[in-house]
């Protein structure tokens, strides 16, 4: 597997280890508006992302760029559509580690995640929250693996995201727990039901949950990253809350086909380093990461979260679908 994704990012342009050493800018791209496609849903942590690299594009080189939501299937749909379109370099995939994950979780994908797609960077992680409906009442992960055990398979998760559907395989595996997995088209679909009654639990990111924590409306029980979240200091780490080892991040990266041109690569990735270096404060404020990466850097640290998605798939005996 490593081997053919490191072979693609050569193929795409033999980038050096760093984009520094390359001209500043092609001066032929871009040359006409872009197009951003994320398939999630507008106001979720990757596409306020793509959003801001947007900004970043159009005040660097005055194109056009649109910011496409094609959410569903866990991202697939929005992928799916990238990859039928030219490698030209002017439609760009910004999606999250759902991009890996769902080759383990969706059966028949109508692309390969790894060999039709290039990796142009990663922007950042967002560590997610476990989160309860008010009256499941727990308030803690030992209280959630305590019902959890007196109920097996009767609290009910929601997933809406590849990672949220991991994050809680990853739960069950370590606290040796069985849950019942509920599925969604989308986070927000799952959350609704959360925020409802409706289900009992999941993993959200931040953005989409800290004014429901404040309003008592939704119980944080734990963050999933390795350090607890500036804006809810109080809130311990799953790993802190009895389950050592336990990490499971969100993170988002630009993709575009493969076979798009170089100067795409270098230029988007470089965008991407100047979007993120301007929202670092907000973005750490709230615990997430900034994290951009060479195009080499972020093919081995894809391979790292390919492996670690294969092994939750594995032993949750998870068979796609």
């Amino acid at each position: 597997m490593r081997r053919r994704l490191m072979l693609r990012v050569a193929a795409a342009g033999g980038l050096a280890a760093s984009t520094a050493m390359l001209p500043a800018r092609a001066a032929d791209y871009p040359s006409k508006a872009l197009r951003i496609v994320v398939p999630w849903a507008a106001g979720t942590g990757t596409d306020l992302n793509a959003r801001a690299i947007a900004q970043q594009i159009t005040a660097d080189s005055r194109q056009v760029v649109v910011v496409d939501n094609k959410a569903g299937v866990g991202g697939s749909i929005g992928t799916a559509e990238v990859a039928r379109l030219p490698a030209d370099g002017y439609t760009v995939l910004a999606t999250s580690n759902a991009h890996v994950a769902n080759l383990f979780l969706i059966k028949n994908l109508p692309y390969d995640p790894l060999q039709d797609f290039v990796p142009v960077g990663s922007t950042r992680r967002l560590p997610s929250l476990l989160v309860a409906r008010p009256s499941l009442g727990v308030s803690t992960i030992a209280q959630l693996t305590e019902l959890a055990r007196r109920e097996p398979g009767k609290i009910s998760f929601g997933a809406g995201t590849s990672a949220g559907r991991m994050g809680m395989e990853l739960y069950q595996q370590m606290a040796g727990v069985k849950l019942l997995h509920v599925p969604y088209k989308s986070a927000t679909a799952a959350l609704n039901d959360v925020l409802g009654g409706h289900c009992d639990v999941m993993f959200v990111d931040i953005f989409n949950s800290l004014t429901q924590i404040r309003a008592g409306t939704l119980v944080p029980l734990a963050a999933s990253g390795r350090t607890r979240l500036k804006v809810l200091p109080e809130l311990p780490t799953v790993a802190e809350s009895g389950l050592p080892g336990y990490e499971m991040t969100s993170w988002s990266g630009l993709w575009l086909r493969k076979g798009a041109p170089e100067a795409a690569v270098a230029y988007l990735n470089r965008m991407a380093r100047k979007a993120a270096e301007a929202e670092r404060e907000s973005v750490e404020a709230t615990g997430g990461e900034v994290f951009v990466d060479t195009p080499e850097a972020f093919a081995r640290f894809v391979d790292a979260e390919v492996a670690l998605w294969r092994r939750t798939a594995a032993a949750a005996k998870i068979v796609p679908e």
